[in-house]
C-alpha cells in the first residue's frame, strides 16, 4: 500500500531464495522473480520513490533527526512495544541510535523487543521518572492523555521532543504549550506521508517505462523458450553432419590432418549454428511466428 517502501521487496527476495535453495522455483518463475526485483532496483536507482518518510514510524524519526541533528547521542524512551513501536525501534537502529529505553504494560514484550535492538526495559510503574529524564519520547499504546502534566515534571529548561502515535491520544495536547516541549501527534505525521505520497507520484511515469521495457524482455524470453527444440535440432543436426562427414574422411587421412580437420570443422558448425539461431529468433520473432517455427522444425526433423 506504500509506493518505494522496501519491506515487501526484501520479503519476496528472501522468499525467492528459499524456493531456488529449495528447488520448487522453476525455469520461468525464477526469470520472472529476477527480472521483478532487477526492475525494483532500477526504479530506486533512476528516482526518489524510495525517498522520504513513507509510513508515520519512520516520519516519526525523520522528524526527531530533524529536530536533533545529534539524534544518536539522545536519550530515547519508547512506550509501547506493539507493531508501531517495533518500527520505530528498527528506524532508530537503523540511524545509529542506542540510548534507547522500552516501556510497555505487558514486561514480555518489552524485553523481547529491547533484546533485539539492545534496549533498556522501563517498569510501566517508572513511566513518569522514565519520560522526564527522556529527550524524546515516542508513544503509541492504548490509553488516553497517558502522559500529561500530573504524570510527569518538566523543567523549561530540559529540551524533550514528544510523538504521539497513539489513537486515542497518548499525550495530553496541553503538554505542547510548555516551554522547550515540540509535541506532535499522529496527524502531523500522516500529513507529511501523504505530502510525500504526491511528490512520489511524478515518478511514475520513469518507473511504467522501466516496467514495459523490462516486461517486454521477459515476454521475448519468454516467447524464446517455444524455439528451444527447433534451436536443439538445429544444434544436433549441424554437429551430426560434421561428426559425420569427419567420420567419413578420417580413413584417407593422417591424425595431424584428421585433428586440424575436426578443429576447423567445429569451429565452422558452431559459427553456422549461432548464425542461424540468430536469424531464427529475428524472423520468428523470438518464437511468436508459429508457422515459421514450425517450418524449421520439419527442415531439421
Amino acid at each position: 500500500m506504500v509506493v518505494g517502501e522496501y519491506q515487501i521487496v526484501s520479503q519476496i527476495k528472501e522468499a525467492t531464495a528459499h524456493a531456488r535453495e529449495q528447488g520448487s522455483l522453476g525455469k520461468v518463475l525464477d526469470r520472472l522473480f529476477t527480472k521483478a526485483l532487477e526492475v525494483g532496483k532500477l526504479v530506486r536507482t533512476r528516482t526518489g520513490i524510495s525517498k522520504g518518510a513513507f509510513s508515520v514510524s519512520y516520519a516519526a524519526v525523520e522528524k526527531c533527526r530533524a529536530h536533533f541533528s545529534d539524534l544518536d547521542q539522545r536519550k530515547i524512551l519508547l512506550v509501547g512495544a506493539g507493531e508501531t513501536g517495533e518500527l520505530v525501534v528498527k528506524n532508530l537502529y537503523k540511524r545509529g541510535c542506542r540510548f534507547i529505553s522500552i516501556a510497555n504494560r505487558t514486561i514480555k514484550k518489552a524485553e523481547q523487543l529491547a533484546d533485539r535492538y539492545g534496549a533498556d526495559i522501563i517498569p510501566f510503574d517508572k513511566l513518569s521518572d522514565a519520560v522526564s529524564n527522556a529527550e524524546i519520547v515516542i508513544s503509541s499504546v492504548s490509553g488516553e492523555h497517558l502522559i500529561n502534566k500530573e504524570t510527569i515534571s518538566h523543567s523549561p529548561d530540559h529540551k524533550i521532543m514528544m510523538i504521539d502515535l497513539g489513537v486515542p491520544r497518548n499525550i495530553d495536547p496541553a503538554l505542547g504549550l510548555l516551554k522547550n516541549l515540540k509535541l506532535l501527534n499522529i496527524d502531523d505525521l500522516r500529513q507529511v506521508v501523504i505530502q510525500n505520497e504526491e511528490k512520489k507520484k511524478s515518478y511514475f511515469s520513469i518507473a511504467e517505462e522501466i516496467i514495459a521495457i523490462k516486461s517486454d524482455e521477459f515476454q521475448d524470453w519468454l516467447m524464446s523458450l517455444r524455439l528451444a527444440p527447433t534451436i536443439r535440432y538445429i544444434v544436433s543436426s549441424v554437429r551430426q553432419m560434421h561428426d559425420d562427414g569427419l567420420k567419413n574422411f578420417s580413413s584417407a587421412y593422417s591424425q595431424e590432418e584428421v585433428d586440424a580437420m575436426e578443429k576447423y570443422g567445429r569451429h565452422l558448425s558452431e559459427k553456422v549454428i549461432n548464425t542461424m539461431i540468430k536469424n531464427l529468433k529475428s524472423n520468428t520473432e523470438n518464437g511468436r511466428k508459429e508457422e515459421l517455427v514450425q517450418m524449421v522444425n520439419r527442415l531439421f526433423d
